[in-house]
């Protein structure tokens, strides 16, 4: 894998938990991710990313259970729709349900990985680094 600065990549957070997303974002500023967007559901998450004038982001953190659109929905929809197929972002299913049978649903609705939590930074870095396909190099921006 190639080395990048972490300062390029761009992650959407997807929860319906404020206190979630802040969690994530703490981590991934921990990392050194600071370039973020964030939604509160599927709904608004697909809104964003069908948006000509956002710059999509490398990756998306989704949380599974959430109202109006969850995880595995968002996942079928981001999937099925050309225009965002074709960005081939890895979607990051992040989950306090531990159940297999969900997490092979995830993956087979296109979750690229399932995160189980509580996990560390150090979890969440190594699956960013394997979803975008570079690992963050430890130079300053």
């Amino acid at each position: 894998m190639a080395e990048h600065n972490k300062s390029i990549i761009r992650v959407m957070v997807i929860d319906d938990n404020t206190t979630m997303r802040s969690i994530l974002r703490y981590q991934l500023n921990q990392m050194g991710v600071t370039d973020l967007v964030e939604a509160s559901n599927g709904k608004e998450a697909l809104s964003k990313l069908r948006d000509p004038g956002l710059r999509k982001p490398h990756t998306i953190l989704c949380d599974l259970h959430m109202d109006q659109m969850d995880g595995l929905e968002f996942c079928n929809v981001f999937r099925n729709d050309k225009e965002l197929k074709a960005t081939g972002i890895p979607i990051i299913i992040v989950t306090a349900d531990g159940e297999r049978f969900t997490h092979e649903v995830a993956h087979q609705v296109g979750a690229h990985e399932v995160l189980t939590k509580p996990f560390t930074t150090a979890v969440l870095q190594s699956e960013l680094e394997q979803a975008i396909g570079f690992q963050f190099s430890d130079q300053a921006a």
